[in-house]
């Protein structure tokens, strides 16, 4: 061959192949370094840090709530009634409601409880103090949350978070204009806390919130996903406690309960593995951080669980 055309043509060559080598690289699927900031899968893998030390299950029937005073004691609620224990179960009052309970709270020694259209304020001894409602029409109220002022609750009705004086007088309506809520179904959870910060869940968003008094959102964690940290499905999380520096939050259709940091950092497995029904998930509380209980429709019974 002349060497002329020899040259060009081993150089014509060469970039073909180096051209291929880089499609051919390109195109496969290179493994990728997993890095301690990345997620994992699912929560298949991790392992629980807690345990459950005592399953409670109230002879007064049907459980639908739970939530602890700063004492300890234990205050839980169910289909026709609102009951009080201490914290080693021994039962102090119980006083019968016409309704079925959907969530209770506490402030101070005073008890508030939801049905679905209204509020009881219960005393220290177990005795109806008032009732507040009905509220608006089609009202689903699904949590209630109180601190020494003031009282919130949840409507998963009308996809909005009330709040009372402690009088029972409005103050406002949250939910309305502004950044709504997205609320496929009756889980809707709302804590308020001293300062008057309300921590919302916001389960048609995937995502737990942080609003002032005004409806403003301060800041949010959580995103769609079944990872440890993410919430699945279309109402998570469908209930959770404030702890300090973070969350508990329980979750229905994989029916987990976890721990998150306060920017929303999975911090522990509380319970993944069990045998709770998916669609039902459990109603928690806790207590200093060292207990958390979990009310369960689904058996009612309440769960205690303790750390490892």
């Amino acid at each position: 061959m002349n060497k002329k055309f020899f040259v060009p043509l081993i150089i014509i060559l060469i970039i073909v192949f180096i051209g291929y080598i880089i499609i051919d690289l390109t195109g496969k699927k290179r493994p990728v370094a997993v890095t301690s900031n990345e997620k994992v899968a699912d929560s298949s893998s991790v392992e629980d840090q807690w345990m459950v030390s005592r399953v409670f299950e109230p002879p007064q029937g049907n459980l639908s709530a739970v939530a602890v005073e700063d004492n300890g004691n234990i205050v839980l609620g169910g289909e026709s009634y609102v009951s009080v224990y201490s914290s080693d179960f021994v039962p102090l009052w119980t006083m019968d409601t016409e309704k079925p309970i959907t969530a209770v709270s506490s402030s101070g020694d005073t008890v508030f409880a939801t049905t679905i259209e209204t509020i009881l304020e219960i005393s220290p001894e177990g005795e109806r103090i008032s009732e507040w409602g009905p509220f608006e029409d089609n009202a689903i109220l699904t949590s209630v949350s109180a601190n020494k002022t003031l009282v919130a609750f949840a409507d998963a009705g009308n996809k909005i978070v009330t709040i009372l004086d402690k009088q029972g007088n409005l103050k406002k309506i949250i939910g309305i204009s502004g950044e709504p809520f997205i609320v496929p179904s009756a889980h809707f959870d709302v804590t308020i806390s001293a300062d008057n910060m309300l921590y919302v869940a916001n389960p048609g968003k995937s995502r737990l919130e942080t609003r002032d008094l005004d409806g403003k959102v301060i800041s949010y964690i959580g995103e769609p996903g079944v990872g440890p940290g993410e919430f699945s499905g279309c109402c998570n999380p469908s209930n959770f406690a404030v702890i300090q520096g973070g969350f508990i939050t329980a979750e229905k259709g994989i029916n987990r309960i976890e721990i998150l940091d306060e920017n929303g950092k999975f911090v522990e497995s509380v319970s993944s593995a069990n045998d709770f029904k998916p669609p039902i998930p459990l109603d928690v509380a806790v207590y200093e951080s060292k207990i958390i209980y979990g009310a369960n429709p689904a058996d009612a019974k309440l769960y205690v669980f303790v750390h490892k």
